[in-house]
């Protein structure tokens, strides 16, 4: 009767709609003392019922409060594949929240998270990735995590092919190259290569994750030459025709860094860089518009191409800027 009750709260908890109501019931209570249940059955089930409740914004905090955290953490320890994916399902979901992601830290569940990345199941690696990419937003935990282990494996599994593992991954290690400690680390695991191969993916969510990626470790020169010797510059400027506005950004922000150096704006104009700058000047984005002339200024600048630049950029792009409503538009498009 416990492995049937259990299972039928999983079911009802796929429903959002079902949540206000199993949590008024007092369904929370029963599924964290299943966590420990004896039977693997009843510990995947309820795992995966409470990583379905945890979308819910409202649910996670009960979740920690009666109790939840700590056998969820004991069983990513699980010698139990399915325990293991829907523990770590359910954390990942728990540890979107600010206050959450502190607890878990506490809790010890950075080791354990770190090691399932080496498991030879890409769910559970798919969820561990998660888990680690979500407290990787706090900058508190991102050398913890790397002290735990976790930046080699999260650029392992940057081979993959599955994307929902190499998403996940990508985020994360995007997330931790924000701590200067981590940038070293990624580099000499080899992360460089593999985010940018990642920036001619076919998901433009992971091209655009390669890119902040790139962009975090581009403050450091030995990174950024490293960068410009592996081919980045080229694959970022191939990203500047993409149709995603959040994916053109992030590849002008990355070249922003890089169009500083002589050297590398001079590639940029090699690499045939002004064309595909110039129609970023057309993007409804402001942030687009405002990336795309410092990195044209940075060119003209550093590249001494002022001739060139003018006669690709023209006039027209730039008196329409000089119009947009954000300051800090207009202010560029008079700088450059």
């Amino acid at each position: 009767l416990q492995d049937q009750a259990t299972v039928i709260l999983r079911n009802i908890s796929v429903n959002s709609s079902n949540d206000d109501k199993l949590v008024a019931e007092g369904a929370l209570g029963p599924l964290i003392k299943n966590l420990k249940a004896a039977r693997k059955l009843i510990q995947e089930q309820a795992a995966g019922a409470l990583r379905n409740l945890a979308v819910n914004p409202a649910n996670k905090s009960r979740i920690v409060e009666d109790g939840g955290l700590l056998p969820l953490v004991a069983l990513l320890r699980s010698a139990d594949k399915g325990v293991q994916e829907q523990a770590a399902g359910a954390i990942r979901n728990l540890a979107t929240d600010d206050t959450i992601k502190v607890r878990l830290a506490q809790e010890g569940a950075l080791l354990p998270l770190s090691n399932l990345l080496r498991h030879q199941s890409e769910a559970i690696q798919e969820q561990a990735a998660g888990a680690l990419r979500n407290l990787a937003v706090n900058p508190k935990l991102r050398d913890l995590i790397a002290d735990e282990g976790a930046i080699t494996p999260l650029v392992d599994l940057l081979k993959l092919p599955n994307l929902k593992v190499v998403k996940h991954a990508t985020g994360a290690l995007a997330n931790l190259s924000m701590n200067v400690r981590n940038k070293a680390r990624i580099v000499q695991d080899g992360g460089l290569p593999r985010f940018i191969a990642l920036l001619r993916s076919g998901d433009e969510q992971v091209q655009e994750l390669a890119a902040v990626a790139l962009r975090n470790l581009s403050v450091s020169a030995d990174a950024e030459v490293k960068v410009v010797q592996e081919g980045g510059i080229p694959r970022l400027i191939e990203m500047l025709r993409s149709q995603d506005e959040s994916a053109r950004e992030q590849a002008l922000l990355a070249l922003r860094n890089f169009s500083t150096s002589p050297e590398n704006a001079s590639k940029i104009v090699r690499e045939r860089g002004l064309a595909p700058l110039v129609s970023c000047l057309r993007s409804s984005e402001e942030k687009v518009n405002e990336h795309a002339i410092v990195v044209l200024r940075n060119v003209a600048v550093h590249a001494e191409v002022d001739l060139e630049t003018s006669r690709e950029v023209g006039l027209p792009p730039m008196v329409s800027l000089l119009r947009s409503p954000d300051e800090r538009v207009q202010e560029q498009a008079i700088m450059a």
